[in-house]
């Protein structure tokens, strides 16, 4: 099921992680070429960074039109023409498929684009990160394309056996993808879309192995981002991979637990190392991960069980600042009587990327002394391994 979600965030949203942050942030200038548009027509641009949604929108002015804001590093960003008057809300109430979209990157300096009749089949004059994405974008259509098909189907499937049939195909097209990713990394050390495959082929090899990327593909990782410029690697999302990597041999079990500090609910300050003394159950989740909330009943009741033998849980939730109602919605819903903190930062979450998670739901078990006990627990994993270490009350 992980595998599942990952599949849907890379194809909606690209193969890049959410915003990377950073705070000395340029300004960007996007200048859309518009050619036989409809002078009604009116532009939106939607992009998310460190949680925070934005929606900005342009009319035709002579042709073109016209944003401007301001990041440090490439964003992925979407572009949508509506043309019906009914504004972004009805846009967003369409399938994707419907919707005339373009996905690409926004980053310091002027993107200039060019739009004939829609957007969606948009070039860009200049951007040579848009330039190499739409390189690899054309190699992966196809893929892609039935990607989603097996994406919806996989949603809407009952039967068991064909669910299976599905998925079998669902993984026989990421492997596909695999040759094409490797492919263009060798082909363009200096370009940041080779950082960003890289990305997306580590999470795929990581999928391959139980969310722990093994130790032979870690250093096939290693290898790769080698082989890319200096440059690349000295990016905010370059660092993040080196420290990721570093984190794989670091985060075992065994080792020592980072200590952090997020708000809770009420915004007060949390610490890890307040809760030294018990073994501590770190839940990644968030509510509108529709798997977290399926385990949640097991989490629940695994609490009950053992929240007197020396063990509790601390929630982090990938929620984002305006999805704050709904995680507190959740926690109510669900039953979660523990203790929940968050950034709100989405995947950009500052204990995420600390503890190198790369989906959801996830679980670290760690034990009173600090160390890390367990990684990727299920419900019913979680519980035989409380039962090793926890005896029963007298």
């Amino acid at each position: 099921m992980k595998n599942n979600i990952l599949t849907l965030l890379l194809i909606l949203f690209g193969m890049a992680a959410l915003a990377q942050r950073n705070s000395n942030n340029a300004i960007f200038t996007i200048t859309v070429k518009a050619n036989r548009i409809a002078t009604d027509t009116k532009a939106y641009l939607l992009y998310q960074f460190e949680g925070q949604k934005y929606i900005d929108s342009a009319t035709l002015i002579t042709g073109n039109f016209k944003f401007t804001g301001h990041t440090s590093q490439p964003v992925n960003a979407t572009l949508v023409f509506d043309d019906s008057g009914q504004g972004i809300s009805a846009i967003f109430k369409r399938k994707a498929s419907g919707a005339d979209a373009l996905r690409f990157y926004i980053h310091p300096g002027n993107i200039v684009i060019i739009a004939d009749q829609n957007i969606a089949d948009a070039k860009f004059l200049l951007s040579t990160i848009n330039k190499d994405n739409y390189i690899l974008q054309q190699r992966l259509k196809n893929i892609y394309r039935q990607q989603i098909l097996i994406s919806q189907k996989l949603m809407a499937e009952t039967d068991t056996l064909r669910l299976k049939a599905e998925e079998r195909t669902d993984d026989s097209l990421k492997d596909a993808r695999v040759p094409i990713l490797k492919a263009f990394i060798v082909q363009h050390p200096q370009s940041y879309i080779s950082l960003v495959a890289l990305q997306d082929y580590e999470r795929y090899l990581s999928g391959k192995d139980n969310y722990a990327l093994s130790i032979a593909h870690a250093k096939e990782i290693e290898r790769m981002l080698a082989g890319l410029s200096a440059n690349q690697r000295s990016t905010v999302l370059g660092k993040q991979m080196v420290y990721e990597l570093a984190s794989m041999k670091t985060l075992k079990v065994g080792a020592a637990a980072p200590d952090f500090t997020q708000p809770d609910v009420d915004g007060k300050p949390v610490r890890l190392s307040q809760l030294k003394g018990k073994y501590v159950l770190l839940d990644f989740w968030a509510s509108w991960c529709g798997p977290c909330r399926q385990n949640n009943p097991a989490i629940v009741q695994i609490y009950h069980d053992f929240k007197g033998r020396n063990f509790t849980i601390l929630g982090i939730s990938l929620d984002e600042k305006t999805g704050k109602a709904n995680w507190l919605k959740a926690i109510k819903d669900d039953g979660l009587e523990w203790l929940h903190v968050s950034d709100l930062k989405h995947w950009d979450n500052e204990v995420v990327k600390l503890y190198g998670v790369q989906a959801i739901p996830e679980s670290i078990l760690i034990t009173p002394d600090g160390r890390i006990a367990a990684k990727g627990l299920s419900p019913d994993e979680l519980r035989t391994k409380l039962k090793e270490l926890l005896p029963p009350v007298k």
